[in-house]
């Protein structure tokens, strides 16, 4: 019966689509992507949120850095006798990025800024504008946002940081006024790394905009939305 399934499946016609075999284990030296059902979340494990947007390219995109993943991982006989395409060469790369990263482990929390997280907020303000800098972009990169900024937060009730394990670890401003239907944020054009984070959590590009800026700083930016359910 499993020789019968086995040849019967690469018979044309008999799969509705040829990628229903083609994914699956060894058909080209690679173990199959995990597989997903409902309900979306399970005992604590959740369907990956790339996997619930619809994005069929993005899709397609994790589940081949999946694919790679779980053969190195699981089988390097057949690792050692890939050969890669320049298109998995860059995934490869991607997810050893990706699994440098620091896993979160400790608590994270949220809470309104105090005077004390003054110092640390504008510390990771400083680190952000050195990272666009030695990317070349154009944003941040006159006094805003700063100390003051903060402060300004504070006094009108809107600021809020992200605390891991009790260090501040981001910082956040929200208007309350008109409710809370939807968030909105802007990047720089160019901002490839703030702009795939934002898709990755289900904002939608809106349009161009023009922003404040100090005079010689570009003030072109990109807006994004995600309506809240």
């Amino acid at each position: 019966m499993a020789v019968t399934d086995a040849v019967c499946r690469l018979v044309p016609g008999v799969l509705s689509d040829e990628e229903c075999f083609t994914g699956e284990s060894h058909w080209e030296g690679l173990l199959e992507y995990p597989q997903y059902t409902r309900p979306e979340v399970w005992e604590s494990r959740a369907v990956p949120e790339v996997l619930r947007g619809g994005n069929d390219a993005l899709i397609r995109r994790w589940r081949r850095m999946r694919m790679l993943e779980r053969t190195m991982e699981k089988r390097p006989d057949l690792w050692e006798k890939l050969s890669l395409s320049e298109e998995d060469a860059a995934l490869l790369e991607e997810l050893k990025k990706e699994r440098s990263r620091r896993k979160l482990t400790g608590e994270v929390a949220c809470r309104p800024v105090r005077e004390e997280d003054v110092e640390p907020v504008d510390r990771i303000f400083r680190q952000a504008r050195n990272y666009m800098r030695r990317h070349r972009l154009d944003q941040w990169q006159d006094a805003y946002p700063n100390a003051d900024t903060v402060r300004g937060d504070i006094e009108r009730g809107e600021g809020y940081v992200m605390t891991y394990d009790g260090a501040v670890a981001g910082d956040f401003c929200l208007t309350r006024a008109r409710g809370i239907n939807d968030l909105r944020v802007d990047t720089h054009r160019h901002n490839e790394a703030m702009k795939k984070l934002l898709a990755r959590h289900g904002f939608q590009f809106r349009g161009n905009i023009l922003v404040k800026e100090a005079e010689g700083h570009d003030p072109r930016r990109q807006a994004f939305e995600k309506v809240l359910k």
